[in-house]
Parts: structure tokens; C-alpha cells; sequence
């Protein structure tokens, strides 16, 4: 199979670099040494740019001694330098020559990926795992060419200034203390949110779908923990305002009686309106999460949770969890960004916590990479008192804001109904609370 390349035209784009003082400039920011097929013109075009960093001009002598400096002086000698400015047009137009050449290396990547996928499908991963690896390496390809094309400040400005008069559409969370504060959803966000085990991770993430879903935003929900079945049942509960055990263990036990049934008929009828979708597929790869997106435009995505989530395949090649979760944190983010959708991804934190006076989780606590306080637009830190104080209430909470790329960092008091499994705001009418003032305390030092 011939591999993708062009001699001549990398030949003429070197050239280029020697007639002219300044195209170093115009190039050096666009092409890499990869988009070079040849050897010799990547190193000569790495020396070249090394010469462009520093300001200085780009001549065959010049190059030779970068070359040297760098080991690589049998690379090309000073006369073979030169003879790449031969026979360069007049009018050769740089720009068009390195976009040919970043589709020829994007051609050698793509049949390298075949190639790669064609010998994974003798192993026992099976098709579904090489079709997940393709579509993700391809996608990688078409990202990066939108990332090297980029956009000029003047067209940025003349898409947004218009917009200025126009409200913001930050999706509702179903906490008026995270709305009203600038912490809402937005489409293009990654929000991560985060706790320890068993805090109430997942019950809070249906809430916020919910809500969502009820303002006529379509929400795609992956769950690769808890079947679609468990989740329609908390909803349920919450909407219909019945016990959770009752639905979930209907023994003598738990009966549910008429006048409950007929509000769960009721809520049931109500949920059917609203335009959420269940994903509860155990084995879900970024692909997934990115056709879904793509399929939803302006849509929230939630993935529940982002520990269990399939990282692609070149991250797991290397074997590492932290390269495993910043491949999926940046890939989460990719989507939200590329697809335009809100992004909400649950991650556990580490044990630091419990090994420290003040359980109350902070960032440093997130789990395996210190990608996602990176690549998250915003990390919702959630704490029950109870699950580490048994002297405090059984319903006190918070949620922290962690960080807000682009807002305030409120801390929000919240009330945990264990019968519902299931959170709401703590308002003032809800009276006085065991452990109050310590609570309090630590709120405002979690602040």
C-alpha cells in the first residue's frame, strides 16, 4: 500500500522558508516536523524553526549550523539546502502548500489507524471494540484540523457583539441557589461533580437532568452503573412523592397504598413529556458520548460516571490511569465544545478527605488526574455531614462550587431526603438543624 506523501511539494515549502524573509512566520505556527514524510526535511524544517524563534533569518548557512547544533548535521549539507530554493514560483502561495500537506500526513494517520484497526479485529476484542477505536482516531483527526485552522479575533467579534443584547441560556440545575449565582449549564461547559462514595452523587444528577428536561431541553443520560429501570423508579419516587423503598421492594412490608398508586400513575403520565433519554449500556466509550451529543444540539449530556467510562484506545495503550482519565476529561470537554451541548460528568474523589479534621471535600481531592480540575469549566463538589459526622443531621448537605471558570464559587446549602433519595435547597422555613453552627462553620471555611 503506497503511503500518502509529496516530495516535491515539501521540497518547495522549504524553499519557500530560504526566498522569503518571512514565511518561517506565516507557516511556523500551522505545520509540524510529522507533516514532513521525509527524514532529512523534518529535521530541516525543526532547524529552521528554531532559527524563526529566535529571529533570526532563515539561509542555507543558517540551517547547516542549527542542524549541527542539534546532532543532525549529515541531514542535509549546506549545498543541498540551498538547492531547495530552486525553481520556487514567483507567486507560490505558502498557505495552500501546508494545508496540502497536513492532508497528506492526516491520510498517513487515517491508513495507520485502518491498519492498527484491521490487525485489533484477529484479537478478542471483537468488532464493537475496533469500530469504537476507529471512530475515535478519526475524530481526533478532523479535531485537530479545526483547532490548527482556528479563527481570527475580527470574525469572533463580529459573531459575538450582536449577541450582547440577547440573555444568556444557561441551563437550569434545579438548585435556585446555583442559577441565580451563574453556576447554571451551559452548552460548550464541561461540569464535573464530584464526592465520596454512597454521598449521593448519582441522585443529585437526576435531579439537575430533570430539571432540565422540564424546560424543553432534550438530556441524553449514560449511566454505566445503574440500569435505566432503577432511575426511572427514583424519578418516580421524587415526582410522585412516594417512598423510594416502596417502589423499589413492593412486599407486605411495603405496600404501596391507593392514594400513592394514583399519584404515581400521575407522575408517570407527567415524566412521560419529557424529553430525557436513558443510555444504561455497561461498556461506553467516548464515541458514544459523542454521537449522542452531535445527535442533541444544545442538549445536556450526563455521564454517570466518568471512572467507569471506556477511554480510547491510544490512552489505553499506555497502561496509565492518570493518562486514562486526562484523555477522557479532554475528550469530554471536546465534545461539549465541538458538539455544543452541556456536559455533566460525576467523578469520585480521592480518601484525603477522611484523612483530614475537615472532611469537606476540595479540589485537590478529585481522583487519578489533576486533568479534570484542568479541563472542567466548573466542579461541584458534594458533602453530607452525616456520612462522616453521625452527630450531625441526617439531612444537612452542601454542594460546593469548586471552581466556575467563568462566575463565583458559592457554597449551597441543601436538605438530603433519604426516603426519596433525592435532594432539594435548604430554604429558610426549613428550621433549625441539629449541629447547625458547626455546619455553618464549615461552609464558610469549605468557602
Amino acid at each position: 500500500m503506497d503511503i500518502p506523501h509529496n516530495l516535491d511539494l515539501e521540497r518547495a515549502v522549504l524553499g519557500a522558508l530560504l526566498v522569503d524573509a518571512g514565511a518561517i512566520d506565516e507557516v511556523r505556527d500551522v505545520l509540524a516536523e510529522r507533516d514532513f514524510y521525509r527524514l532529512a526535511y523534518q529535521r530541516t524544517w525543526s532547524a529552521a524553526c528554531a532559527l524563526g524563534a529566535r529571529g533570526e533569518t532563515v539561509h542555507p548557512f543558517a540551517v547547516s549550523q542549527a542542524l549541527a547544533s542539534t546532532g543532525h548535521a549529515d541531514a542535509m549539507s549546506v549545498a543541498q539546502i540551498a538547492a531547495l530554493a530552486d525553481g520556487i514560483p514567483r507567486r507560490f502561495d505558502l498557505r495552500d502548500a501546508a494545508d496540502r500537506l497536513i492532508d497528506l500526513t492526516e491520510r498517513r494517520t487515517l491508513q495507520a489507524l485502518c491498519s492498527d484497526v484491521a490487525g485489533s479485529l484477529a484479537t478478542t476484542d471483537g468488532a464493537a471494540s475496533a469500530a469504537h477505536e476507529l471512530i475515535d482516531g478519526a475524530t481526533a483527526i478532523v479535531e485537530a484540523r479545526a483547532v490548527a485552522r482556528g479563527q481570527t479575533l475580527g470574525d469572533v467579534l463580529d459573531a459575538t457583539v450582536p449577541q450582547l443584547d440577547e440573555p444568556t441560556h444557561a441551563l437550569p440545575t434545579g438548585f435556585e441557589g446555583l442559577d441565580r449565582q451563574g453556576c447554571g449549564l451551559t452548552p460548550g461547559e464541561l461540569v464535573l461533580l464530584a464526592a465520596r462514595p454512597s454521598v449521593g452523587k448519582t441522585s443529585f444528577a437526576l435531579t439537575v437532568a430533570l430539571a432540565v428536561a422540564r424546560s424543553g431541553v432534550p438530556v441524553v443520560f449514560f449511566s454505566l452503573e445503574m440500569a435505566a429501570r432503577v432511575m426511572a423508579l427514583r424519578w418516580l419516587a421524587v415526582e410522585a412523592e412516594a417512598d423510594l423503598s416502596r417502589l423499589m421492594h413492593r412486599d407486605d412490608a411495603h405496600a404501596i397504598d391507593d392514594a400513592t398508586f394514583e399519584r404515581i400513575r400521575g407522575a408517570s403520565d407527567a415524566l412521560h413529556a419529557v424529553p430525557l433519554r436513558l443510555i444504561d449500556a455497561p461498556a461506553i466509550g467516548l464515541a458514544d458520548v459523542r454521537r449522542a451529543a452531535r445527535a442533541h444540539p444544545g442538549a445536556l449530556v450526563v455521564v454517570d460516571y466518568l471512572g467507569l467510562l471506556r477511554p480510547p484506545a491510544w490512552a489505553r495503550d499506555y497502561g496509565n490511569r492518570v493518562q486514562e482519565v486526562g484523555a477522557l476529561s479532554r475528550g469530554l470537554k471536546a465534545v461539549a465544545h465541538d458538539a455544543g451541548v452541556a456536559v455533566l460528568a460525576l467523578s469520585q474523589l480521592s480518601r484525603a478527605p477522611e484523612q483530614r479534621t475537615d472532611k469537606i471535600p476540595q479540589l485537590s481531592d478529585l481522583r487519578d488526574s489533576g486533568s479534570l480540575e484542568q479541563d472542567a469549566d466548573q466542579v461541584w463538589l458534594l458533602y453530607r455531614h452525616a456520612v462522616h459526622d453521625e452527630a450531625a443531621a441526617a439531612g444537612d448537605a452542601i454542594v460546593k462550587v469548586g471552581k466556575n471558570r467563568n462566575g463565583p464559587t458559592p457554597t449551597i446549602e441543601l436538605i438530603w431526603q433519604p426516603e426519596r433519595a433525592a435532594f432539594r435547597q435548604r430554604q429558610l422555613g426549613d428550621g433549625l438543624r441539629v449541629e447547625a453552627s458547626a455546619t455553618r462553620k464549615a461552609a464558610a471555611s469549605f468557602g
